[in-house]
């Protein structure tokens, strides 16, 4: 359901490289499946309409920084990260990216302007999430389905 929910916001967005007509400014690429992945999976799929405005390059550290703002989602995430890991033995590339990201952010001694610190707990698995094989989407994916998740 929340897959079904974030392809229908998906599908609602320009197509990449699209220009808008009435407003006269450039229009955001959609957004990639590893994210869409993460937002269905964190139950925020409302989010995919504001990462739609974030360049593709730039997306999984805006979700680094996000997921610093609120711990509480960020556990999700890394609850989310250490399931597939435990199902797959790797862990999605995109998860990995924003994993490494809040990595660096937290290590920085000059981090971003709001940074909330992470707590040493969390930080850990962190840290050995962000060191797992990274595996494409699609091969998690199938190895979800296989464990009926």
């Amino acid at each position: 359901m929340k897959m079904a929910m974030l392809m229908a916001v998906s599908l609602l967005l320009p197509a990449p490289g699209a220009r808008g007509q009435n407003i006269g400014v450039n229009v955001p690429p959609i957004i990639s499946l590893g994210l869409m992945d993460a937002l269905a999976r964190l139950d925020a799929p409302a989010l995919a309409a504001v990462f739609a405005f974030v360049p593709e390059s730039q997306a999984s550290m805006a979700m680094a920084y996000y997921l610093t703002q609120d711990h509480g989602v960020l556990k999700r995430f890394v609850g989310k990260v250490r399931r597939d890991f435990k199902d797959t033995g790797g862990v999605c590339e995109w998860d990995r990216e924003v994993l490494l990201h809040i990595v660096m952010m937290s290590a920085s001694l000059q981090p971003p302007p709001g940074f909330k610190p992470v707590p040493k707990g969390l930080m850990r698995k962190i840290n050995e999430l962000s060191l797992a094989q990274p595996l494409p989407l699609q091969e998690i994916v199938q190895r979800r389905a296989q464990k009926g998740r």
